[in-house]
């Protein structure tokens, strides 16, 4: 039976669309599989294709990791899977787990026209959620290095190759996104100078370090003033050195409501300043 599964699950010819490098982003200087990962998905080392943009926070961690995987890379691509076979991969996982695929679930398989996306599903929802290690056992035993998927099973909007042995890849890179803050701030800061220079007169006070709440952070701060009108921001990295923070501190008029924005340092890129200006028009114009 898991001869002939292993047979019927070997298709890979979406993942070698996306031949060539791939990377992985981490919080840690090293590449090893995460025990308490935060997705409910296998165990494993996600990476992406290198030339592909992805979204959300991946940017903002400190450490980029590129990778080569081996041309013999046993991968198993959800895009491939026939229906029979999604069926009797379900099947095999859901004895690691002590659980039988319900009549009602196969008939769900059955009819449901992304059947690929039900079916991880129904393993994301499952014990596996409390034991990926688990998961990740049950395809290693089929046979399989890694889990490909570009079809949004795994995450809705992103290709993801999830690499279930580490040993499997070879680092050709390794990018620290975070520096110590200071050229970062002072950056940021000579941008605003020069933004926020239709508000007013601008001072601003170079980056420093202060102990609050019994904790040394880094900060730099900007008064920009217009007649009896004035704004107070304050100009942070956040913990990982990946982002800029600008926080709006004191105002007249208040606003009522907390106002600010980030830099992404990777991306050399502001989120959410549009927005900022307008918080400024209200205290400056309003």
């Amino acid at each position: 039976m898991k001869r002939a599964l292993i047979r019927a699950l070997k298709t890979v010819a979406s993942y070698r669309d996306w031949s060539g490098r791939w990377v992985h982003y981490t919080k840690t200087p090293y590449l090893k599989i995460h025990p308490e990962q935060f997705h409910q998905d296998p165990a494993g080392i996600y990476l992406f294709p290198e030339e592909f943009e992805t979204i959300g926070a991946w940017d903002s961690y400190p450490y980029k990791f590129t990778v080569e995987v081996p041309a013999d890379l046993k991968v198993l691509d959800l895009a491939d899977m026939a229906r029979e076979d999604v069926i009797a991969l379900v099947k095999h996982c859901f004895g690691y787990i002590n659980r039988d695929l319900t009549i009602e679930e196969e008939d769900q398989l059955e009819k449901a026209k992304n059947y690929q996306d039900r079916a991880w599903d129904m393993l994301r929802n499952s014990d596996f959620m409390y034991n990926k290690a688990k998961w990740n056992k049950a395809l290693r035993d089929l046979g399989y290095d890694a889990v490909f998927d570009d079809t949004g099973s795994v995450h809705s909007a992103e290709v993801q190759l999830i690499v279930l042995h580490p040993r499997k890849l070879k680092v050709v890179g390794l990018e620290e996104r975070s520096g110590t803050g200071f050229k970062e701030i002072e950056k940021v800061m000579k941008d605003l100078e020069s933004e926020f220079a239709e508000y007013g007169t601008i001072s601003s006070q170079a980056p420093r370090k202060k102990k609050e709440w019994g904790e040394e952070i880094l900060f730099g701060t900007m008064r920009i003033e217009n007649g009896d009108r004035y704004a107070s921001l304050k100009i942070y990295p956040n913990k990982e050195r990946t982002n800029i923070g600008v926080s709006l501190q004191y105002s007249k008029p208040r606003l009522g409501y907390g106002a600010g924005f980030e830099y992404n340092i990777a991306k050399n890129k502001y989120d959410r300043l549009d927005t900022f200006q307008k918080d400024l028009d209200k205290i400056f114009e309003g």
